[in-house]
């Protein structure tokens, strides 16, 4: 690299500046934030010219990922986007922040809608892509929505009632979700028999017509399942819990062979507590919320899958503190974003919201580290949608919740209204924010919200079975 010793003292800023060597003003501009580099190129017409730099947006680009899920496929390899798209792409996620850093983020753009007339839910969110996976109720059909075009691309038989559902899996230009379900629409294990598991494959990607389509089924064998584990490789169902261990069977999405395996108690048993299960690399993790804390252990797959291994090993990850309360809603989340799960807990007045960071790193076979909840309380009341559950819904990413509340104070006669609590992994930080929602959209009568988080679009449902999507970016 060649250098140059500027005399600072007779030159002026702009004119030094201009004198480094292309690959050092390169580096330079490419650990900036964005906001500052659209500043400096503003400032020179020679300056203005370095935009055309190809390898620079692609810094930009990646330094923001890490904050943020850029508004694109979240599995799209950036150094496959020309130049255009890689410009297009930062300023869409400058758009995007810029809003949601508002007092009152604004809609932008069009308000799509489409009416379905049957009872309907949203399975799965596709990040970044145009793609969302609906459940048509009384047909049993899983069907691949086209939200841009409002269109179906594709559909599967899966059946009509819902019992557990997993966390879905993605890597580059696939998607997995899986199932425990039942053909019978009011289901009752007693009396209906076996239900069965089922795995779809979401395939997508700019060189492929996305489609949809049934990779894996198996009747349930596994008595009073509670949760349900996923990624490209297995398939696990965890349950049939007694006083000493849980019982967990793990199917081969390849071969179809299963392995079953107790696993002793060294998490709270209690009936009180919520159990979730994730696979992270090669660990299965499982997580317990008690009153007043978090419980998380993991076990190595290789070891719940060797017949030599009864009961494998636990290595116990620890008890995260949070205030006392139980939470009422718990999910999984992406390790990568730095958050593993998330809970809410509903009082008087108001709701905790409590995020668990973990660490965040772009190894695929991580052991992670787990600290304790970072926790926000909204003030006013939850309302729940015409089904009597609570309007809540979550980004794909696990940073951000969405939550529908109402002030009931006294004399109060302000409207309900939908909040967006955001989580930073970085600072472990969070803030809450109005989302503001277009005239025709009666929050009252939303049946479920979801949001994807790299384009900053919302995914509503209306009691009339009216799919709204809403951009913010």
């Amino acid at each position: 690299m060649t250098s140059q010793i500027l005399d600072m003292s007779s030159l002026k800023l702009g004119r030094s500046f201009s004198q480094l060597p292309g690959d050092i003003m390169l580096e330079i501009l490419g650990n900036v934030d964005l906001e500052d580099v659209l500043s400096f190129l503003a400032t020179c017409r020679n300056f203005y010219s370095v935009r055309e730099t190809r390898s620079l947006w692609l810094r930009l680009l990646k330094r923001m990922d890490r904050r943020h899920p850029l508004p694109c496929s979240f599995d799209e390899d950036l150094t496959k986007m020309d130049l255009h798209r890689l410009i297009a792409t930062a300023m869409r996620a400058r758009r995007l922040q810029n809003n949601l850093a508002r007092d009152e983020p604004q809609p932008i753009g069009l308000i799509r809608s489409h009416r379905f007339n049957q009872d309907m839910d949203v399975l799965g969110i596709i990040p970044g892509a145009d793609l969302i996976l609906l459940h048509i109720r009384g047909r049993g059909i899983a069907c691949l929505w086209d939200i841009s075009a409002m269109k179906s691309l594709a559909s599967v038989y899966i059946g009509r009632t819902i019992l557990l559902y997993s966390d879905a899996h993605f890597e580059r230009g696939k998607f997995l979700i899986g199932f425990e379900i039942s053909d019978e629409p009011d289901f009752d294990p007693d009396e209906n028999g076996p239900s069965v598991i089922r795995v779809l494959e979401v395939k997508h990607g700019s060189a492929q017509q996305p489609s949809l389509r049934e990779v894996f089924h198996v009747p349930v064998t596994t008595p009073f399942p509670e949760c349900l584990f996923l990624d490209s490789r297995y398939i696990g169902v965890l349950g049939d819990r007694t006083e000493e261990a849980y019982r967990v069977c793990i199917y081969d999405l390849n071969s179809d062979s299963k392995v079953s395996s107790q696993l002793q108690h060294v998490l709270p048993s209690d009936a009180e507590s919520g159990l979730q299960a994730s696979i992270i690399g090669d660990y299965l993790y499982l997580m317990v919320e008690e009153e007043e804390q978090l419980s998380i252990c993991h076990y190595a797959i290789r070891d719940l899958l060797s017949s030599g291994v009864n009961p494998p090993h636990t290595v116990m990850d620890g008890n995260f503190t949070k205030t006392s309360s139980i939470g009422c809603f718990h999910n999984s989340g992406l390790h990568l974003r730095g958050v593993i799960a998330v809970s809410l807990s509903f009082g008087n007045p108001g709701m905790i919201v409590r995020f668990w960071p973990t660490s965040s790193t772009d190894n695929p076979n991580p052991e992670l580290t787990f600290t304790n909840a970072v926790e926000k309380t909204l003030r006013h009341s939850v309302i729940s949608n015409p089904y009597d559950a609570e309007l809540i819904g979550m980004g794909n990413c696990a940073n951000d919740i969405l939550i529908a509340t109402k002030d009931h104070r006294p004399r109060s006669r302000s409207p309900p209204t939908l909040h967006l609590v955001r989580f930073d992994p970085d600072t472990h930080t969070t803030r809450t924010v109005p989302l503001a929602l277009p005239s025709n959209i009666i929050l009252q009568e939303i049946v479920s919200v979801h949001l994807e988080e790299c384009k900053g679009r919302l995914i509503l449902l209306d009691e009339s079975w009216t799919l709204w999507v809403v951009s913010y970016s």
